[in-house]
């Protein structure tokens, strides 16, 4: 007789330990890349994320000056530096 109070821990360790297996099974994978790529990567990743919150910024900000400093900024983020003709 199992109840569901019970079966839900249990459902809660199978998952747990599909994970641990899946972890198991990347880690060797991502140990051939090196650190020095990953950390590429991440910069990367955190540059992207920076330029689209600023662009959602400059699209929804409510103070015209706040728009308009975000619009510039991921003008230089993406390296045009440009004013809007």
């Amino acid at each position: 007789m199992l109840s569901v109070a019970v079966s839900r821990p249990v459902n809660a360790e199978i998952a747990l330990q599909l994970i641990g297996v899946a972890v198991t099974a990347i880690v060797p994978f991502l140990a051939w890349v090196p650190l020095l790529v990953w950390a590429l990567l991440a910069i990367v990743a955190l540059y992207l994320l920076l330029i689209i919150l600023l662009s959602l910024t400059a699209v929804y900000a409510r103070m015209p000056i706040r728009r308009r400093a975000a619009a510039d900024m991921v003008r230089t983020l993406w390296f045009t530096g440009g004013r809007e003709e």
